[in-house]
């Protein structure tokens, strides 16, 4: 790919859709180095038909000339109001793959052939066909280093069709990004802060025989009287009955439990410390020293403490 970064002059801008549209204005075209050969060999042609004399040479100089130039106008109108549209991808830890889905759409009424979307780092998919007032969706994936939000920032849409003598390429502004959660720890040489809820110390944690709460599925050491036998008539398979008890564990994870390290070390050991507790089906809270996250269970709750993790020292505020 020809390097064009030093070119940001006109940039499709995204609407009040969210979406892109590359007007006219907006589209560069320069040769490729196919095309300045084919130029070298035309002039050649030229100089030596005029040289001699020949009729045949001039006519088949000024024929290729002309197809050069059809092709240089269907280069730049493959790429003619082109709409392109980006979202958000799904949050990942530092250093695993994401993947950014870009569509691409027709406007005109035009069948468009091999157009190529990259990034402005030279992250790129491979070229895709649009058919007329269709679509075609490529996909991205770049892999963020640092946690934080991941901007996929601008984007670089081109085309060589048809002859591929003419490069032509215009740049798109997108709003899609994907928040980076920190990679959690392996090391576990660390405790969270655990207490109790003084009204309720006097089941069991979550599970005892008070208050039913619930099937699932037989495992391997469930007492026979808790299995559900009408389950089983009605060919259900076999589930357990789950009680409730009636003391509940609040699990604080705390900046300053954690033990010393580095702000990414803090930062990774909690990102580890969540998991568990969500992998245990534990109501956890997060405290830092910027922010208290109430104590509370589930993915959503997971996925806010891991965004507050991802955007320290920032305070946010999510929906």
């Amino acid at each position: 790919m020809i390097d064009t970064d030093f070119l940001f002059t006109h940039v499709a801008n995204i609407d009040k859709h969210g979406q892109a549209k590359l007007a006219g204005g907006k589209i560069y075209i320069i040769p490729t180095r196919a095309g300045l050969v084919f130029a070298i060999g035309l002039t050649a042609m030229l100089l030596g038909s005029l040289n001699y004399g020949s009729n045949i040479g001039l006519a088949f100089t000024f024929l290729f000339g002309s197809i050069a130039m059809v092709g240089m106008i269907y280069t730049w109108r493959n790429l003619l109001d082109l709409r392109i549209e980006t979202v958000d991808a799904a949050p990942i830890f530092v250093e695993q793959p994401t993947s950014f889905t870009v569509r691409l759409s027709d406007t005109r009424g035009l069948e468009r052939a091999s157009i190529t979307v990259a990034t402005v780092d030279k992250i790129d998919a491979p070229a895709v066909d649009i058919s007329a007032l269709g679509n075609a969706d490529v996909e991205l994936y770049p892999t963020p280093q640092h946690r934080g939000k991941y901007n996929l920032g601008k984007l670089v849409i081109s085309s060589t069709y048809p002859l591929g003598i003419f490069y032509a390429w215009g740049y798109a502004n997108t709003t899609a990004s994907v928040i980076v959660y920190p990679a959690p720890t392996k090391a576990q040489h660390w405790r969270p802060t655990v207490r109790f809820v003084p009204a309720l110390r006097g089941g069991a944690r979550g599970v005892g025989v008070e208050d039913f709460i619930g099937l699932r599925p037989y495992r391997i050491g469930d007492s026979l009287k808790h299995l559900d036998w009408k389950a089983l008539a009605r060919e259900r398979g076999l589930v357990t009955r789950q009680f409730g008890g009636d003391r509940q564990e609040e699990i604080w994870l705390d900046w300053n439990a954690v033990g010393p390290g580095t702000t990414e070390e803090r930062l990774s050991r909690l990102c580890r410390l969540v998991l568990d507790a969500i992998s245990l089906h534990l109501s956890f809270g997060l405290k830092l020293p910027n922010d208290v996250v109430p104590s509370a269970a589930g993915d959503a709750h997971k996925h806010y403490c891991l965004t507050k993790l991802a955007l320290f020292p920032n305070v946010i505020t999510l929906d």
